[in-house]
């Protein structure tokens, strides 16, 4: 199990967003494995291993972008959050912010791995 699509284009977009660190948290990134993913139907959490090179990451919590996705309703919004801890897993946080109706879908009845995005802005 890897990284989805999705989950890469928003480690790709928060390394070129971080000018002082991006080039660092890349190949923090590179390296990491995927463990576990959970879909709690609003969202998911991605947990991975960032190995040795992880006891480099000072940030407690990392905003990430906001992807406009595709076949969601509407204007639907994603979030994401990293927390790179070093003691646990590390974790990438996803959540939808609703579509243009204020309404969001049960991504338990979706492949996560398929979710696919237009745009990432910067709020």
């Amino acid at each position: 199990m890897g990284f989805t699509s999705l989950e890469r284009a928003v480690l790709d977009e928060i390394c070129n967003h971080r000018l002082q660190d991006g080039a660092a948290l890349r190949a923090l990134f590179a390296a990491a494995t995927v463990i576990s993913r959970e879909n709690t139907g609003h969202g998911f959490y991605t947990y991975f291993d960032l190995g040795a090179l992880g006891s480099g990451v000072l940030d407690p919590l990392i905003d990430g972008p906001i992807a406009y996705m595709k076949d969601m309703g509407p204007g639907m919004t994603m979030g994401f959050i990293l927390w790179p801890q070093t003691e646990t897993p590390a974790c990438m946080e996803a959540y939808q912010n609703s579509d243009d109706r204020g309404e969001t879908v049960n991504l338990k009845l979706r492949d996560l791995a398929s979710l696919q995005f237009d745009r990432f802005e910067w709020v």
